[in-house]
């Protein structure tokens, strides 16, 4: 298979999941595991790719429905884009990472991933997504500084 058809799947199955369709979850994980099966057979850094986006779109959808493993899902996506050089696609997961983590109310873990975010931006030569990052940085480590026992998931879910 292809990478340009496992894109046109992920496409469709990021449309499915995006307009709340209940194949959507179940499209993504067969988008996902075609993809991890073509990147053992061939190593394509696009197959990859597809590889990535499936993973952190499943993991955004669970950590939706409150379902534990979301967050992980992006992380482990976002260390292998790093390990393998993809370092603008793990930015994104990072970022991803961060706000999951912040909606699960574990800012220390968001201000980590927007630290790799940053790093990984850098790498990318996207220095105004690095700055974004380093920001949100600095304010999450105020924000949890000044008040230790606030629950940010709470707060960040309520808009």
């Amino acid at each position: 298979m292809s990478a340009s058809v496992l894109h046109h799947e992920l496409a469709i199955a990021l449309v499915l999941h995006r307009s709340g369709s209940p194949d959507g979850r179940q499209a993504l994980n067969a988008v996902g595991l075609r993809a991890r099966a073509e990147w053992e057979s061939d190593a394509d850094l696009e197959v990859a790719r597809v590889m990535i986006a499936a993973a952190v779109a499943q993991g955004e959808a669970e950590s939706d429905r409150s379902m534990p493993p979301g967050a992980r899902r992006i992380e482990a996506a976002a260390r292998f884009a790093r390990e393998h050089h993809l370092y603008a696609e793990a930015a994104a997961a990072f970022r991803s990472v961060a706000a999951v983590s912040l909606r699960e109310n574990e800012p220390e873990r968001a201000v980590e991933a927007a630290a790799y975010a940053m790093q990984c931006a850098q790498q990318a030569g996207d220095s105004a997504w690095a700055e974004r990052s380093r920001v949100f940085c600095r304010l999450w480590q105020e924000r949890i500084t000044a008040y230790p026992d606030m629950d940010w998931g709470a707060w960040v879910r309520s808009g």
